[in-house]
């Protein structure tokens, strides 16, 4: 567990400083977060797929269906996420994001009949007791759109992690480029989504009256980017910087991580984020590159039970598991 946690840790630092990054794109730079997320995830998956090299080229990975799903579902996160940092902060989004470790129990019993175990439960109670309290505290409370976008990402990254928990690509990745290549195919199949649902919802914006759909569909197409947005020279360059420096490693990191720990652990491991965005953000902050994070005291502190929490249950895994070991 000691090696896979040592994995997620390294990516969720990562995460930290490509969220904040991210809404600095986005707020600051005023890029588009369709064309921006769509470049980084390209940028990333295409770098690791050159430096996997010729030799270990296998197009495997873009056969299996679980890549596919996982390009799906990537795609609802990142955009999720990436439209919830127009009005509330990375750090705020992420300690809310932190909630999937409840959906991570639930769907390790749904999915693999694994229980949660009952040192679990004083953690549990403060990751729901911290979720609830920087939810309430946004305005409209649960129905606060970027709460609710943010609750989404958390169910979609679920279905992430059981994804690459189970993709039999990733279990027969052996070695350093083996890894790099499974990981890179991923990023592209992701980006082939968002690069033809942008394109899509594009010509649909600049052919049709949207005032006359329901709202529900007028949302994701006057939120979409304008057939403009593909050739912004700006969107391309933020995009494959990030994607390189950033996406590409956070990426790799998650991926093995998920191969070695299990699906509620890596989501325990994955508290840390919050903090990592603020530092980040801070960071930012102090070179003037962005306004200050919101977070005021309440929501560090709630932030803080959270992690305290998921931090609690990984601690005590590793004791008993240790206990166990050592018992004749």
């Amino acid at each position: 567990m000691e090696r896979g946690l040592i994995m997620a840790f390294s990516a969720v630092t990562l995460w930290g400083i490509l969220d904040a990054a991210s809404r600095y794109s986005v707020v600051t730079l005023g890029v588009d977060p369709w064309m921006f997320s769509c470049i980084n995830l390209m940028a990333g998956g295409a770098v690791m797929v050159m430096v996997a090299g010729r030799k270990h080229h296998n197009m495997s990975t873009l056969y299996n269906a679980h890549t596919w799903l996982f390009g799906f579902f990537r795609v609802l996160t990142t955009l999720c996420l990436v439209f919830a940092f127009t009005s509330i902060s990375a750090s705020e989004a992420n300690f809310m994001l932190r909630i999937n470790v409840i959906m991570g129990f639930i769907a390790a019993y749904l999915l693999f009949k694994r229980k949660m175990h009952k040192t679990d439960i004083p953690g549990g109670i403060l990751l729901i007791i911290g979720f609830l309290t920087i939810a309430l505290r946004q305005e409209d409370g649960f129905l606060n759109f970027a709460v609710i976008l943010v609750i989404i990402a958390a169910v979609c990254d679920i279905i992430l992690i059981t994804i690459a928990e189970t993709h039999p690509v990733s279990k027969r990745a052996s070695g350093l480029k083996a890894r790099l290549r499974y990981t890179g195919f991923v990023l592209l199949v992701t980006s082939f989504f968002f690069m033809g649902i942008a394109f899509l919802l594009a010509q649909l914006k600049a052919n049709l009256d949207i005032s006359t759909l329901p709202l529900w569909v007028q949302t994701p197409i006057d939120q979409a980017p304008t057939l403009k947005s593909f050739s912004t020279p700006l969107v391309w360059v933020t995009g494959v910087t990030i994607g390189i420096f950033l996406r590409a490693p956070s990426m790799y990191l998650y991926l093995y991580a998920a191969r070695l720990l299990k699906t509620e652990v890596l989501t325990m491991a994955a508290t840390f984020a919050p903090f990592a965005a603020l530092g980040a953000e801070g960071l930012f902050f102090a070179f003037g590159l962005m306004h200050s994070p919101t977070l005021d005291i309440i929501d560090i502190f709630a932030g803080t039970l959270m992690t305290a929490g998921a931090f609690s249950m990984i601690g005590l895994r590793i004791l008993n598991g240790r206990k166990r070991a050592t018992t004749p």
